[in-house]
């Protein structure tokens, strides 16, 4: 039976996070305000006011005559605009945005008319998520490792590149929120001392990570063809998994069947007699524990 050994697995992690925003970031699915403030004054009367959103060339909401004006607004934005209406006289006239969508990303503009002038603001609304810290971790088969990184909470898409490996699986999924669950596998056979990386990078938020591990082949290694067949297969830590599970069920099997033979060997050695009659009036008792020994009883 070959020897066992114990393949050393290394874990490290280097994380670099960095944030260059631009103005304005919501996340999927949140609520978000749209900031855009113009002078006030204490006889400013409402019915001059007029206050228009826009992105492009639709229109997101709009005020005056003293109350919203929606009818000219557009499909994508109904139900989930308001103005704060209790601070029009101090001069806000930020818009909240209801249930984010990945469609709202682009340019505002807050237009605002009064009887003192006119105030323009724009400013570039961005969706888009910051990731959790990405997890890695290794997991031994009877076959290879299968490394596997996630990652979580996320908009948009990532970049993720592998290095130390020739092919990955990742997928992507969104959740109910809009936010990307992401998970990737390699899976690889343990020849030699081997280090894997994974880099995460979301560009939008100039956000990355790298999560580095590092595997360890089992010492006695040999050299030539053997190398090549015996450090997968018979020295590699997922196929002693394999053998040790194999050998333990097998002396599992002998250990039991072996108890079970002995405890019916004693039990007839007591209670079964070989009968050889002799003659008319006596027999033969053999009993298999005492070899050759003879003994006459009378019927």
């Amino acid at each position: 039976m070959p020897q066992l050994h114990t393949t050393f697995v290394l874990i490290s992690s280097v994380v670099t996070t960095t944030s260059l925003q631009p103005r304005e970031v919501a996340a999927p699915g949140s609520d978000f305000t749209l900031n855009c403030s113009f002078p006030s004054s204490k006889n400013l009367n409402l019915n001059q006011l007029v206050i228009n959103w826009q992105r492009g060339e639709e229109v997101v909401h709009s005020y005056y005559h003293g109350r919203d004006q929606l009818e000219r607004q557009s499909v994508v934005y109904k139900g989930r605009t308001h103005l704060f209406e209790d601070q029009l006289t101090v001069g806000n006239a930020s818009l909240r945005l209801s249930g984010v969508q990945p469609s709202d990303q682009g340019q505002y503009t807050c237009d605002v008319t009064d009887e003192q002038g006119g105030t323009l603001e724009k400013l570039q609304l961005l969706v888009a998520a910051p990731y959790d810290e990405p997890r890695i971790s290794a997991q031994a088969t009877c076959d290879g490792f299968i490394i596997t990184l996630h990652a979580s909470q996320g908009y948009p898409q990532p970049e993720l590149v592998w290095k130390g490996v020739m092919d990955s699986n990742t997928t992507m999924e969104l959740d109910s929120r809009g936010h990307y669950e992401l998970k990737s596998e390699v899976t690889l056979w343990l020849n030699s001392t081997l280090t894997v990386t994974a880099e995460l990078r979301l560009r939008v938020l100039d956000q990355s990570f790298t999560k580095s591990l590092t595997l360890h082949p089992p010492p006695g290694k040999i050299s030539g063809f053997q190398s090549l067949f015996l450090d997968s297969m018979l020295f590699s830590d997922t196929f002693n998994i394999c053998l040790q599970f194999f050998w333990n069920w097998v002396f599992w099997i002998i250990d039991h069947t072996v108890h079970v033979f002995l405890l019916s060997f004693f039990w007839c050695s007591f209670y079964l007699v070989h009968w050889d009659v002799m003659n008319d009036d006596t027999i033969l008792a053999q009993w298999p524990l005492t070899m050759g020994f003879k003994q006459y009883v009378s019927l």
